[in-house]
């Protein structure tokens, strides 16, 4: 498995950050070298999707069927292929056999239930479709489609639909999701819920949880018998529900143990496992540590992976995006969602830059060969255009910075490094580059830019004239980050050999290397006053995941705090001006607020 994680790597680089090619060739190699893998399928036809190469993609899934052990993954991008291209009954054909290589195994992923919900709803199989919508909460609780998505998807439903659609979801739902019939003799679970319930009160009381607020916990009685309900809140996550797996896993960092049998499939007190009571073992079946007291809260309102979240100058509010292809600006108080830019041709997000009361956003569309700079008004709502970045010219798009004041950008392309004033804006330099560019950086005065290249080597350029004026080398893996010091004497930088480097740019010398990481580095962040550094693990490889974020003393390379709650790895860390508070965005869907030591 190691070396499976290895080689992946180099096809979740490219493929994570547009270079889509590059991305499909490693991909084939993987291919090429595991057959029976269903990732290299699935990784190779996403590149060709962003390619807009829909039969090619076809096709390759196709072999992916043949010869791939695990199909239902396979099966649910076929089926999102076929909706790309506006063949409904196709895709509903291959969602439905997803579902049948899920079912078969108990293997859960919620895409092809959801899709089909909203097809379902479109066709006013209104019990079909809150069947199928249920199954979804069970596996990923309310994970949903966008409006304009869920919109979309209706409409080609009600333009296409058949008498044989209908009849495919009815016998689905009559197969695999129709409720369980209740048992007649409830005594002896309920007695099990009620020694459950007073387990659970006695187990949160003794072990409170600091991310974690129990509003209410009780039973309430149904139809069939009683359930146990309660209302749980989280930052700013406040709903009912019933205390399943999911609840648990997330909220309570806790395994389920079963206790006895359901007293009804609709109302669930079940997790996706199976039809059964259950009961939180506080003592034997902990699977992670408790949740961090520092962590004062999360948001949890993005359906993908987040790439990247940003304080906003006024210390009130903060900017995300996410990989369903949607920025949401939320309240740090409260965690709620105020303002959200939901584009299903949002490519990618180059660069974001934070003002008073609203944000600078750099980011590409698909179909667009410009890239636009736009303001984000997060009182108004409204986004107005800054300027235009000409692809053409500069080459495909891969990162985007600005200055400490915010007044210049920076942009680098496949050929080009361009600075632009964005007092007027104006175009101020550009200059050629010959090699790829992992990661970049502009000093705060904006006369320097840090480059890393693909051959692990970092520059330090001249923002005026391009030419270079020291080399920095010590790396032995990719750079993925690189931060100058507010003073600009400095610069860090963090790579996939699981290092941050200190650098002196008066001589190029590398000043000290910070150890600690067991995985590689995806992301650093240096603290306004200079003097703190922030790192987090990129969760790869797997036998050796390192989901944390470190702080580090730069003026002596010590280790001073250290924060674990992430699932996956993590892709972004900010402080925040003062200095008092850290966020990171993650792998793993959410985004996460710490209070610095």
């Amino acid at each position: 498995m190691s070396k499976k994680v290895e080689v992946a790597q180099r096809v979740l680089a490219p493929l994570n950050s547009g270079r889509n090619q590059e991305a499909l060739q490693e991909a084939e190699n993987i291919i090429k070298q595991y057959g029976d893998w269903d990732v290299g399928y699935l990784w190779a036809t996403s590149a060709m999707l962003e390619l807009r190469e829909h039969e090619r993609a076809r096709n390759l899934l196709q072999e992916g069927l043949e010869n791939a052990k695990r199909k239902s993954r396979i099966c649910a991008l076929m089926g999102n292929i076929q909706w790309k291209t506006k063949n409904l009954r196709d895709a509903i054909y291959w969602w439905v056999q997803a579902i049948h290589c899920q079912e078969a195994i108990k293997d859960y992923e919620e895409s092809p239930y959801l899709y089909l919900h909203y097809v379902a709803d479109a066709l006013g199989l209104s019990d079909v479709a809150a069947a199928l919508i249920e199954r979804v909460d069970r596996i990923r609780y309310s994970i949903r489609l966008n409006a304009t998505t869920a919109a979309d998807l209706g409409d080609l439903a009600r333009q296409q639909t058949t008498p044989g659609m209908r009849d495919v979801l009815v016998g689905l739902c009559g197969r695999y999701l129709k409720p369980s019939p209740p048992p007649t003799d409830l005594s002896e679970a309920e007695v099990g819920l009620e020694r459950a319930l007073h387990q659970i009160e006695s187990a949160l009381k003794n072990h409170p949880n600091p991310a974690f607020s129990l509003v209410s916990l009780g039973l309430q009685t149904t139809q069939y018998g009683k359930k146990i309900v309660w209302r749980f809140k989280t930052g700013g996550f406040d709903a009912p529900g019933t205390m399943d797996d999911w609840a648990a896993a997330n909220f309570l960092n806790q395994k389920l143990k079963p206790i006895g049998v359901t007293v009804s499939g609709s109302d669930m007190v079940d997790s996706a496992r199976g039809n059964q009571f259950f009961e939180y073992d506080f003592r034997t079946m902990r699977t992670q540590p408790a949740v961090d007291p520092r962590e004062i809260g999360r948001f949890i309102d993005h359906a993908g992976i987040v790439d990247v979240a940003v304080f906003l100058s006024d210390g009130k509010r903060a900017v995300s995006f996410g990989r369903e292809r949607s920025v949401k600006a939320w309240d740090l108080k409260t965690f709620a969602e105020s303002h959200v830019i939901s584009n299903r041709h949002l490519r990618g997000m180059l660069g974001v830059r934070p003002d008073a009361n609203g944000v600078l956003l750099v980011y590409q569309e698909l179909f667009a060969k410009p890239s636009v700079v736009r303001q984000w008004d997060l009182d108004s709502g409204n986004l107005s255009d800054v300027c235009q970045l000409n692809t053409q010219t500069i080459g495909g798009l891969r990162n985007a910075v600005f200055s400490a004041n915010c007044r210049v950008m920076l942009v680098v392309g496949d050929k080009k490094i361009v600075l632009w004033s964005l007092s007027g804006p104006t175009l101020t330099s550009q200059f050629e580059i010959t090699k790829r560019i992992n990661a970049l950086a502009l000093s705060a005065n904006a006369q320097s830019i840090l480059c890393a290249e693909d051959d692990n080597l970092i520059h330090l350029v001249n923002a005026t004239s391009g030419q270079r004026t020291a080399t920095l080398v010590g790396h032995e893996g990719e750079v993925n980050e690189v931060r100058f010091t507010p003073s600009g004497d400095l610069a860090l930088s963090c790579s996939n050999d699981r290092t941050v480097r200190v650098w002196d740019l008066h001589n190029g010398k590398e000043v000290r290397c910070l150890r600690g990481h067991t995985s590689g580095i995806w992301c650093l962040d240096v603290s306004a006053d200079g003097n703190y550094a922030a790192s987090a693990g990129s969760g790869y490889p797997e036998n050796e995941k390192d989901c944390t974020i470190r702080i580090w003393d730069i003026n002596t390379g010590s280790e001073v705090a250290r924060y674990v709650g992430h699932s996956k790895g993590i892709r972004s860390v900010r402080f925040n001006r003062s200095g008092d508070l850290l966020m990171s965005a993650s792998v793993d869907k959410t985004v996460r607020l710490w209070k610095l030591q």
